[in-house]
């Protein structure tokens, strides 16, 4: 007959095996996620359903597999001189890949909490003059620096005002020109410099249909190329070529082939889009678009 003794070491074993479970693992995570919270439906891509005219649709012309190691990418980026790609994950972590990104060239969790307090909070990254730019839910954006072969958080730039809900980057660019950091949530674009001043905040301006709204657009990507403002809407799937200065929107090609893009860096001759998704479902790696 077992003792009580055993029995209740053995329940205590069970309780942590499972509280570790939901606290500590991908999957467990995402269990608790789905069951208390439930999930988001996606929407599909639909190209006469856009809220604005486009100039064009954009087909894949490359997909590309992640590392195994790579789960729900966030952001990306990509540094010419380093010859590396950069990708942050939902579960705040920092990825360096080689440049046709089979390799993981480096690799490091942002922070100690629990996986369930990291989950989601990490959002978008822009590699600029040797340092990572990490924006999401941090409330601040974080510098992280590569030393002696590892990755060391070496600063933050956070806003003079409290609780500043810009300083949540869904979307995060650094201009090269000024040095100031582009913020973008939902249909919004905050500029910020790098000690955290608001320099100005506007909405997207383009031209919508009928009982249409730019606030349809949820951006979760941006980058900068050759002066020029590149912004990924995570509905609609779509990239807008924008006025960096005041929002204006130039041009608007849907994506065919995704739902929920969640992160875009552009070269020169594409655009490359990382995309949403859960951790039941296959990860659709990287996607390659003719720029």
């Amino acid at each position: 007959m077992i003792s009580k003794k055993i029995l209740s070491v053995a329940v205590i074993a069970f309780c942590i095996s499972v509280l570790y479970f939901f606290m500590f693992t991908p999957y467990g995570v995402h269990t608790f996620g789905e069951t208390l919270f439930g999930g988001d439906k996606k929407k599909q891509f639909e190209s006469s359903n856009h809220p604005s005219k486009l100039n064009g649709i954009k087909s894949i012309s490359k997909s590309v597999h992640l590392p195994k190691k790579v789960k729900q990418p966030s952001g990306i980026d990509f540094n010419q001189e380093k010859n590396s790609f950069f990708i942050v994950t939902d579960q705040a972590e920092i990825v360096e890949l080689s440049e046709d990104l089979v390799e993981v060239n480096s690799f490091v969790t942002m922070s100690k909490k629990p996986l369930i307090f990291r989950q989601g909070t990490v959002e978008s990254v822009d590699f600029y003059q040797n340092k990572l730019f990490v924006g999401g839910d941090l409330g601040i954006i974080e510098i992280w620096e590569k030393q002696s072969h590892e990755w060391i958080k070496t600063g933050a730039i956070q806003s003079k005002q409290k609780n500043a809900a810009y300083m949540e980057a869904e979307a995060l660019a650094i201009n090269p020109s000024t040095e100031n950091l582009y913020l973008g949530k939902d249909h919004t674009i905050a500029i910020v410099d790098q000690e955290g001043n608001l320099v100005s905040e506007f909405d997207l301006q383009v031209s919508t249909k009928d009982n249409r709204s730019v606030s349809e657009y949820a951006i979760s990507g941006m980058d900068f190329y050759d002066g020029q403002l590149y912004v990924l809407t995570e509905y609609h799937s779509a990239i807008l070529s924008v006025n960096p200065f005041n929002g204006e929107v130039d041009s608007i090609f849907a994506l065919e082939g995704i739902t929920e893009g969640a992160g875009l860096c552009v070269r020169e001759n594409s655009f490359i889009v990382v995309v949403d998704h859960e951790l039941n479902e296959v990860s659709p790696g990287v996607k390659f678009y003719n720029r």
